[in-house]
């Protein structure tokens, strides 16, 4: 039996040979190859698609801990206050001069909510990534009285 199986590839292969010597692949030898990288290339994507996800994410967190840099510095500058009764901190208060907060380009200040105590002494912010909607990737919760970043 072995006899005739090794036979047969030698027959096999002098068939496959042209008169200049080169051989090539059998049909089979091909699309085990490709199997193959089918098989790879299905273990590798999602594993990529959630590294890009676990990037926006990283991404929005290290917004927010800007985020909590600058509004620090505002209550600095306002008493120990996240601004007056007549004008609460903002986005904008924020955005300017000496702060500079300025989210990455993949987090839009449109993407942020801002909400300060009527007493002034906490907020709470909300942002997401653009890559995402609120209702499909995580938003991120800073909560300055607790000094907790939840994520929903």
């Amino acid at each position: 039996m072995m006899i005739n199986i090794r036979k047969y590839c030698a027959e096999r292969r002098a068939a496959m040979q042209d008169v200049s010597g080169q051989q090539g692949f059998t049909l089979i030898e091909l699309m085990v190859v490709i199997i193959i990288i089918g098989l790879l290339a299905a273990i590798a994507i999602p594993q990529f698609i959630g590294q890009r996800q676990s990037a926006w994410d990283a991404e929005t967190k290290s917004d927010l801990s800007n985020f909590e840099l600058a509004a620090s510095s505002y209550s600095v500058n306002n008493g120990g206050n996240f601004g007056t009764t007549a004008t609460p901190m903002s986005l904008s208060a924020l955005g300017a001069a000496p702060y500079r907060f300025a989210p990455s380009v993949d987090d839009p200040i449109g993407n942020w909510t801002l909400v300060v105590s009527s007493d002034r002494h906490s907020y709470t912010i909300t942002a997401f990534n653009r890559s995402f909607s609120p209702t499909t990737g995580h938003v991120f919760t800073f909560d300055s009285s607790t000094g907790l970043t939840s994520v929903s």
